[in-house]
């Protein structure tokens, strides 16, 4: 009975991972189809390539301004939504709504709310008397602008998790909070933050995994453009693989972008599981 499942396993992530390894030691171009091998020369060249250091300091980046924005927007609408109020049920569904939109619709929604012209966001700013801001055109706005559609998607994930984490905290340490003097604020901050740590870790962790292989939006909205301030690292390999058809440059990349990716999990992971971090 467990022969399909590992089956299933080494079919999905064992044999892809063996090829993927394979690829990156050799020359191959899509167009010509000759392997030959080349050792670690791709990992050299991908290594001193400019532009892979530059999509990789800006993934990290990019991943660095969404977690805070969603993990500090998620904690204010958890706080917010942790009370039993009028209505506060139609509420909580209708700010999970981005989540059931795939990110390629996200991406075109707000390539179109983006537009110079016609866009929406353009039109209110032309209502308050506001010059028209050139968002995804403007090498300096456009991966501001692919944040912005991503903190919009997915902070009513981290919403979620931090107030399914609110409702399972322990009543007794706010109660106790709350009879020494403490107000709201300082009961949340100081009592109830704190005892979140391990699922603000989990969230953290997940949402780091998911916006450090980013794609969708950024192939949807900018193409990587104006230029190449918008690539990121899953874009930049994309570009090797599909557009130049250097599949042992690519697989050599994604390899790189694979170990850095786990480098920085095993960091998070050591800092979920140390009882230190409760």
């Amino acid at each position: 009975m467990f022969l399909p499942c590992l089956a299933t396993l080494v079919l999905v992530v064992a044999y892809p991972t063996v090829f993927l390894l394979r690829t990156s030691v050799q020359s191959w171009n899509l167009l010509v189809g000759i392997r030959k091998a080349v050792g670690i020369a791709n990992y050299a060249a991908i290594l001193a390539d400019p532009l892979f250091q530059q999509s990789l300091v800006r993934t990290l980046e990019y991943a660095a301004a969404c977690l805070c924005s969603e993990l500090f927007a998620g904690l204010a609408l958890a706080a917010a939504f942790n009370r039993e109020l009028a209505g506060v049920g139609v509420l909580r569904t209708l700010l999970i709504a981005p989540l059931l939109v795939a990110p390629v619709v996200t991406g075109l929604i707000w390539r179109l709310m983006y537009e110079p012209s016609i866009g929406v966001i353009n039109q209110l700013l032309t209502r308050l008397s506001l010059p028209p801001v050139l968002w995804i055109s403007s090498s300096s706005l456009a991966l501001a602008a692919v944040g912005i559609a991503e903190i919009w998607q997915w902070t009513p994930f981290v919403f979620l998790v931090l107030l399914a984490g609110l409702r399972g905290l322990p009543e007794h340490f706010d109660e106790a909070a709350q009879i020494d003097g403490a107000s709201w604020p300082q009961r949340f901050w100081l009592v109830q933050v704190p005892l979140l740590k391990q699922v603000i870790l989990v969230v953290i962790l997940l949402r780091f995994l998911d916006i450090f292989r980013t794609f969708d939006l950024v192939y949807v909205m900018t193409r990587g453009g104006p230029g190449n301030a918008t690539y990121v690292l899953a874009f930049y390999n994309y570009v090797l693989g599909f557009t130049q058809f250097q599949m042992g440059m690519a697989s050599a990349a994604a390899v790189l972008s694979m170990v850095f990716s786990t480098v920085l999990t095993a960091v998070l992971l050591r800092q979920l599981f140390q009882p230190e971090a409760l």
